[in-house]
């Protein structure tokens, strides 16, 4: 189970596929048939990345993802992104990255 609080909203509970987000403990972040969501939730958490998908490319949330990253460095992991979803990531400042469609 997942729980989600974002600012002015309440808090959210989702049930997740991925052990992922326990990568923390284990070290790994590994996916499996993942909604795109919880793949970019883990990413985030485990690095402390801001991986944004706006409105304009919400259609990438139907995506599910297998992959592996192992031990991979953050720009490793953010590469392979990019590769599997066959789509641009900018990066914006920071931390803060924005998945697009063009």
């Amino acid at each position: 189970m997942l729980a989600k609080r974002e600012q002015h909203k309440p808090l959210q509970f989702k049930a997740v596929k991925s052990q992922s987000l326990l990568a923390w403990k284990t070290g790994r972040l590994t996916f499996r048939n993942t909604p795109l969501e919880e793949v970019i939730d883990a990413v985030n958490s485990y690095f402390g990345l801001d991986i944004q998908v706006p409105p304009s490319a919400a259609s990438l949330y139907k995506r599910s993802l297998t992959v592996d990253f192992g031990n991979k460095s953050v720009d490793e992991i953010l590469v392979s992104l990019q590769r599997a979803l066959k789509v641009p990531l900018v990066k914006d400042s920071g931390n803060r990255y924005y998945i697009t469609l063009k």
